[in-house]
């Protein structure tokens, strides 16, 4: 899949890229404009054609998951197609599609999909935007059937939508629902304000995708048919196929599915919305009390209308606008590398107008800013903008951006042919929708380097300054800091400011990582699992490594090196004093260099590795190419015993974490949460909230929390480490022996963990909260407990959720139409004490609650009193099936199942007998699990207005 060259987001944690070719930065020869104007080449593996109807497809056989096709059907009509009176008809007609169809009587397509193992939701869905609907259809093909069924229901859904008046009707109170989990936060209300500004005198502002409340509420049927014939026609649609299947398969069942049917003779008009240039700034203020962050955007927008990307160059200004993009992310993030940073976040990109309109773009900077910190914020973003006016980038910066950007790509291109087909399928749903070019990941690897000398520093600065001018410029600023927030005359005195500001200054580039290579230790033992071609080395100072080479993706290993301890080893004082500090640790950097050191330092390198820690465990974790790899084992070693003590660093992080977590007590959602778990943990003295207060912040002993850490790392002695992935054995064993066996130890203390006897209280009660004043409630139903681990049980509970979440969807969504969406989990798991945990979510109406509550209740109990039917444990053992296929052709998977095992203490052999437990779990294990655990009365919490 190519990068995404229109939003280049750099992150602002410790990840760092590679390159794999030096640029010549000296003057060339300009290109041939003959070279200029060749067109980008589609990719030679897609097979791109049309109908004689107008229909367009899209089909690559892939075998990314193996035995799995991705169906879309894409209809170019969205929302702005619609007339007054129909407003929220598209939407309205994308979930008719899954009500009822010539061939699926309502119900029956979701029941069919079902027995295939696509779960509604979560793999079977689909989407309403401005320009298009895209029906997103994933079919497993173990059964060679399945592949027919899929495509007479895309063909169902084109055209054979029976729209009855009374599934019309039962529909309405749904999608009323989706509205209210949509629209009703402060979020939504700011981003409809913003749009009526950033998309002035446009239909945008006016065709919300979900639509008017009144429209959904008493449209009549025949408008929404009408609707239907309208634009549901075969020269505004295209069908995508990726996966399993061949060209000409492909093409016969589009054909059977598709040539057949005409193009309406009603005449349409197709919308053409594009946005006027401002000669002057714009500039808005949106305050609302309930917003969870202050959040400044500011746009350049071009003054040309977009053009799609068709030629060599075209390609070659992608690039710079993508070069462009980086360099002022880096110049953001080492911002944040301070003491005390002006904003909490800060991001650039370049792409359609607020995300949405296709027709124009802009330069899109946005930062989050602290309470009252909005000032600073926009100031720095206005002081960096003039430091590029008027000084430009550096040599440095662009030459580490071209190193990214073509590590990167290489990187992807080694993966070619283990990309995921969901992930070619949007790619191919953008190239319809949006115009996107289309070529080979080859054809991309090479333009680049060829391309990508030819564009000097001159390019980029004189690109950024295109964008810097106070025509076609518009800032917003939404706010919750009231009488305190910025007002558009301060505004425009920060953006009038032109005073002279010095020059961006290149920090002093380290040349190694390492300044001294450790005393390498050796491997004792070894052992080999055939079964799961898993090796295991025990080294001299007590560390394993375990490794599994795969070609599941081909260009990556992903690894965790874990250790018994955690944070149950630290007293309940030191606990509540370091806990909050241990995610700030890394920012400090390692080895006496910065983060913003290490980024200059690895910038052509992939390498992605941070420290984690739990309750129960310590160590890092990550991923990297295997090009890389001395690289990676290199900032293991250095993680573990060269994290650097920097005070300044945890004020910087200590700046931003506290206006964050300042900003979530805005977050009705987020106030919920941490009322639910204090009162779940009332009696668990080491639990202080979902997130710290300011004064948890004020308590935070930073030398504690690093001292604390550094004694855990001190002893890696029984630490485990799992690599998963493109493997080189020997090289492994080189570099695990010289930088994991050198790691400090003593053999003679074995770290653990320990229980601390604290558990959450499940003991029947109601929790009520009053946040906020949306009319939108949020409804937590949970039961939980120690219990024994059983295996089976674990099992079980799965079933119950997956069972509950059908039912649970079919009575209450689809018979009450109280719900959007409803979800029921359960799981059974052993650290820190074997526990058991279920649960019931959902959205709704807030005087809708109650009844809702014991709707979902009496579904359980009916559950718990017959148990599910055969049929509900197929699909459930059909589902669970197919997702483990997939799953064990993923790193991720394997390194986490690995890691389950080893902490666990259990045979990683039960990694492969899921399938025959799955297959043995009966009706009876069901009931029983649910009579066991959830027969008795758990915690019900409710959100609701104040």
């Amino acid at each position: 899949m190519r990068p995404n060259h229109f939003k280049y987001l750099i992150s602002a944690t410790l990840i760092l890229s590679a390159s794999f070719l030096s640029i010549n930065i000296h003057a060339r020869a300009p290109l041939p404009e003959s070279s200029l104007l060749s067109p980008i080449p589609v990719d030679e593996r897609l097979t791109k054609g049309q109908l004689a109807n107008g229909l367009n497809y899209y089909i690559l056989p892939n075998s990314t998951p193996e035995k799995k096709v991705e169906l879309r059907l894409i209809v170019k009509t969205g929302s702005l197609n619609e007339r007054d009176d129909e407003q929220g008809l598209a939407h309205f007609m994308e979930h008719m599609a899954f009500n009822g169809t010539t061939n699926f009587p309502k119900h029956e397509l979701v029941n069919q999909l079902e027995k295939m193992g696509v779960q509604f939701g979560a793999d079977l869905n689909a989407y309403t935007g401005f320009n298009e609907t895209v029906y997103i259809l994933p079919i497993p093909t173990a059964d060679p059937n399945n592949l027919a069924k899929g495509m007479q229901i895309l063909e169902d859904w084109a055209f054979n939508a029976t729209l009855a008046d009374s599934d019309i009707e039962q529909e309405r109170n749904v999608i009323l629902e989706e509205w209210r989990a949509s629209t009703q936060n402060p979020q939504a209300r700011i981003q409809e304000q913003s749009l009526a500004v950033l998309t002035k005198d446009s239909l945008y502002a006016k065709r919300l995708p979900i639509g008017k409340t009144d429209i959904i509420e008493h449209a009549p049927p025949s408008t929404l048919r009408a609707f239907y014939k309208r634009w549901y026609r075969p020269n505004l649609m295209a069908v995508v196929m990726v996966g399993d299947v061949t060209v000409a398969q492909g093409k016969a069942l589009i054909q059977q599915h598709f040539a057949k049917y005409n193009n309406p003779t009603e005449a349409i008009t197709l919308p053409e919305v594009k946005l006027h240039n401002n000669p002057k700034p714009m500039i808005a203020v949106f305050e609302d009390k309930d917003l969870p962050s202050n959040t400044i955007s500011w746009l350049q927008k071009e003054r040309q209308d977009k053009m799609l990307t068709q030629t060599t160059a075209d390609y070659i200004q992608v690039l710079k606008y993508t070069l462009l993009s980086q360099m002022l992310n880096s110049r953001f993030n080492e911002l944040l590398d301070s003491a005390q940073p002006p904003f909490v976040s800060a991001s650039a990109y370049i792409g359609s107008v607020a995300g949405i309109v296709r027709s124009k773009s802009a330069l899109h900077l946005t930062a989050d800013a602290a309470p009252e910190q909005q000032k600073s914020a926009l100031t720095a973003l206005q002081r960096e903008v003039q430091r590029i006016v008027q000084h430009g980038f550096t040599q440095a910066e662009l030459s580490r951006a071209k190193a990214q950007m073509l590590s990167l790509t290489l990187n992807q291109f080694n993966n070619r042919n283990k990309i995921e087909s969901a992930d070619k399928a949007a790619e191919y749903i953008r190239g319809e929708t949006e115009g996107e070019y289309l070529p080979s990941l080859a054809w991309e690897a090479s333009s680049q380097r060829a391309y990508l000398p030819y564009i000097e520093l001159k390019d980029i600065d004189a690109l950024a300054r295109s964008y810097f001018t106070p025509d076609n410029r518009i800032v917003l600023v939404s706010s919750h800091d009231g009488d305190k927030a910025l007002s558009l005359n301060d505004i425009e005195q920060i953006l009038a400011q032109n005073s002279k500001v010095e020059a961006y200054a290149e920090k002093t580039k380290p040349t190694s990582l390492l300044n001294n290579l450790p005393k390498a230790g050796q491997i004792i033992a070894t052992s080999y699992d055939k079964s799961l071609n898993l090796t295991t080395w025990t080294l001299s100072n007590g560390v394993k490594v375990s490794f599994k080479p795969t070609d599941f993706n081909q260009d990556e290993v992903q690894f965790i090196g874990h250790q018994a301890g955690g944070f149950s080893q630290l007293s309940d004082e030191v606990w509540r004093k370091t806990h909050w500090a241990f995610d700030a640790l890394t920012e400090a950097g390692v080895n006496g260099l910065s983060k913003t050191q290490l980024s200059h330092l690895l910038a052509d390198k992939i390498v992605k590795i941070t420290l984690s820690s739990d309750e129960t465990h310590q160590g890092v974790s990550g991923s990297f190419a295997p090009k890389d790899i001395e690289t990676a084992m290199q900032m293991i070693y250095s993680l573990i015993t060269g994290l650097n003590h920097n005070p300044d660093s945890f004020k910087g992080y200590l700046e931003r974490a506290v206006a964050a977590t300042a900003n979530l007590s805005n977050d009705r959602m987020a106030a919920f949460q941490d009322t639910v778990e204090r009162n779940l943990n009332r009696h668990n003295p080491r639990f202080h909230g979902a997130y710290p207060s300011a004064t948890d912040w004020q308590a935070t002993d930073y030398d504690l929390a690093y001292q604390s850490m550094r004694q855990a790392m001190d002893n890696a002695n029984g630490m485990h480490f799992t690599f998963v992935g493109q493997i080189n054995p020997k090289t492994l064993q080189r570099l695990s022996e010289l930088y994991l066996g050198s790691l400090p130890s003593n053999l003679d203390a074995t770290p653990s963990f320990k229980d601390n006897g604290y558990r959450p209280d499940f003991s029947k009660r109601t929790i009520e909260v009053a946040k906020g004043k949306e009319p939108l409630s949020l409804v937590h139903i949970a039961w939980g407990g120690e219990t024994t681990y059983d295996r089976s049980e674990r099992l079980a509970l799965d079933a119950i959720g997956h069972i509950m979440t059908m039912r649970l969807t079919d009575q209450l969504r689809e018979e009450q139409g109280g719900v959007y969406s409803i979800q029921a989990q359960g799981d059974v798991d052993r650290l820190p004490y074997a526990h058991f945990s279920f649960s019931i979510d959902f959205p709704c109406k807030p005087e809708n609650s109650e009844t809702l509550i014991q709707s979902a209740l009496s579904v359980l109990q009916q559950l718990i009193d017959k148990g599910p039917t055969a049929q509900e444990l197929e699909k459930f053992q059909k589902a669970r099936a197919v997702g483990y296929r997939e799953q064990l052709k993923n790193n991720s998977f394997w390194l986490n199942q690995l890691q389950a095992t080893q902490k666990n203490g259990v045979s990683a052999q039960d990694i492969l007998t899921y399938e025959q437990r799955l297959n043995a779990l009966n009706v009876s294990d069901i009931q029983n699990t649910a009579r066991k655990y959830l027969s008795s009365d758990g915690v019900t919490a409710v959100l609701k207005p104040e």
